[in-house]
């Protein structure tokens, strides 16, 4: 809430909120002070409100506010990004906590669903993936959709990018993915019949690939859910969910993978990749600039 004195001579404004943050400003007649407890971006965003209440009050002669910069939050990028070390260079290169973490979410029920993630499906890929997305034969998967969580339930869509849209060979990169998936596929059969007329799932089969036990999509904040817990009987760190993709990301870049080889396995373009990862791949086209200009300006 915020209130104003009839007396032009004070304007006190106050919020319920967590943190404080205190502006104040001398105004002809008298001072003006502003607390509005919160972040700085929210406080700009309540302070500005205020003030433009002030000024169409004639309270204040005008709003400084609006000189206020927004404070520039830095982007963490390469080893900055939350992942699971690797260890090594070249072919020899290995993730130690992501084997650890296959080794413990193969006895998982969602098995097959894990080693998609450690593919690098992002969570609302492997949430929309349908059984008909799924070749078991070629042991490549199809990402067509994703579906997130909202806060009255889920949204099913077409993939953000054009990039997302890809074809992943879960079987390449770690063998014994189909036939854990084969396992799922069977489990939810024997599930749909114990369930009969229960079942709320597709009755041909060809239904979401991730689903509870009477055949709803699970929820993608469970799958982050037990996720953490797999990560702590694992005994790895447990990360974010999404960081696996990061994990995945410097270990391919340990290995030697190209830039547009890890781009396009991630769903992602080159650009967003080197600005991610690599954020200072251009070093050596900057020194081969400066090199060709210094020549030049010395002949």
């Amino acid at each position: 809430m915020y209130a104003y004195p009839t007396s032009a001579r004070s304007v006190s404004v106050t919020t319920t909120m967590p943190m404080a943050v205190t502006m104040s400003s001398c105004a002809p007649g008298g001072f003006w002070s502003l607390t509005v407890p919160g972040p700085v971006s929210t406080s700009r965003v309540a302070m500005n409100s205020a003030r433009v209440s002030a000024v169409r009050d004639g309270l204040v002669p005008s709003n400084p506010v609006k000189q206020v910069r927004r404070p520039r939050k830095r982007k963490r990028v390469g080893d900055d990004l939350e992942h699971w070390p690797t260890d090594g260079t070249g072919s020899d290169a290995r993730c130690p906590d992501m084997d650890a973490f296959r080794a413990t979410a193969d006895a998982d029920p969602l098995a097959g669903a894990w080693r998609l993630t450690l593919c690098g499906l992002t969570r609302a890929d492997v949430m929309g993936l349908r059984w008909s997305d799924v070749d078991l034969e070629a042991g490549v998967v199809t990402v067509r959709q994703g579906r997130v969580a909202l806060d009255s339930g889920d949204a099913t869509d077409e993939p953000k990018s054009a990039q997302r849209r890809r074809r992943v060979p879960v079987e390449t990169i770690h063998p014994g993915t189909v036939a854990l998936l084969r396992q799922l596929r069977a489990r939810q059969a024997a599930d749909r019949l114990a369930t009969g007329t229960a079942w709320q799932g597709s009755s041909s089969g060809a239904g979401y690939v991730v689903v509870d036990e009477v055949g709803r999509p699970l929820r993608p904040e469970v799958y982050s859910d037990r996720f953490r817990r797999l990560c702590e009987r694992a005994e790895v760190p447990t990360i974010k969910l999404h960081s696996v993709r990061h994990s995945l990301a410097q270990w391919m870049i340990a290995l030697g993978v190209p830039p547009d080889a890890a781009a396009a396995l991630l769903g992602h373009t080159t650009e967003v990749f080197l600005s991610t990862y690599l954020p200072e791949a251009g070093a050596a086209g900057i020194r081969h600039a400066a090199a060709a200009l210094g020549q030049a300006m010395s002949a």
